[in-house]
């Protein structure tokens, strides 16, 4: 090929560039014809990235939830709802709204800005972590209220709050059964998860803090061996630095969810991956 004619092409080379690319290049800014085709460009772009993630979505087999943790209603109105695109669950923290009030009023918002996802409902108690001390008769008195917004999922703190169980049998197919221990990896783990498996709910989540590598590798097996007995309806985490391992092997365990802030400063739990990084590890390990 001869120079005048790869000079040639090249110049039409550019002249073919999408828009908002030869812009973001410093080559034709300006332009009004750039600033009117540039958005169409973005949202062309927008669409293509929003395309790949749904299929790789479709292609994981561990589901990522992302907390929300508005602490006010103005926080709740703020909420940008875009930046969760990426997820496949949303969880509501409303425990960091602080009382049942504030909770209720929030509700309506809370669902309508995410009614197009699947959403969690969690209000973790302080007796495992969380930012709500509440008795068992308002513990469910709430849970039955949040029930007629239709959540795809409720979690249920079952031994601080075992004895409420029986009053929620009518949810059992939305119920998240949890047990978190932020101290420690329990002795009795394994028949701490086969009590809450009996109960029957659609879910069984344990979130142990871990100490040492082999609280890890053992919370790693017991979860396999769970899944394997019984099927694919266990959720496991061992939370902090050394547990965060547990948060990305659900590929190979079986537990279904990880939990993945937007970012690492807004996590709900030690250990927590930001969710750009976890979407990277779980596309490398899944795809």
């Amino acid at each position: 090929m001869t120079e005048a004619k790869s000079v040639h092409l090249k110049s039409d080379l550019k002249r073919s560039q999408p828009s908002i690319v030869r812009e973001e290049a410093g080559e034709i800014k300006g332009s009004k014809k750039v600033q009117n085709l540039a958005p169409t460009c973005a949202i062309g772009l927008h669409l293509v990235r929003l395309a790949r993630c749904a299929k790789l979505k479709s292609m994981r087999k561990t589901k990522i939830v992302v907390p929300v943790l508005p602490t006010n209603i103005a926080e709740v109105q703020a909420l940008d709802v875009e930046k969760y695109s990426a997820a496949d669950i949303i969880e509501w923290r409303a425990d960091f709204l602080g009382n049942t009030a504030v909770i209720l009023e929030a509700a309506p918002l809370i669902f309508e800005k995410f009614k197009g996802f699947p959403l969690l409902f969690t209000v973790r108690t302080a007796n495992e972590g969380g930012k709500l001390s509440i008795s068992k008769k308002d513990y469910v008195a709430l849970l039955q209220e949040i029930a007629k917004f239709d959540p795809a999922y409720i979690d249920l703190e079952y031994f601080s709050y075992r004895k409420a169980l029986p009053q929620l049998l009518d949810l059992k197919e939305k119920i998240v059964l949890s047990y978190h221990n932020f101290s420690e990896s329990p002795t009795d783990l394994t028949g701490r998860i086969m009590k809450m498996h009996k109960e029957g709910t659609a879910f069984v989540k344990v979130a142990i803090m871990a100490q040492r590598e082999c609280d890890v590798l053992d919370l790693l097996q017991i979860t396999r061996d769970f899944t394997v007995e019984f099927g694919q309806k266990f959720i496991s985490i061992a939370m902090g630095e050394m547990g965060k391992l547990t948060r990305v092997s659900g590929g190979l365990t079986g537990s279904l969810w990880t939990f993945a802030p937007l970012e690492k400063e807004a996590g709900s739990a030690p250990g927590q991956i930001a969710l750009p990084q976890m979407l990277d590890i779980l596309n490398a390990l899944e795809e």
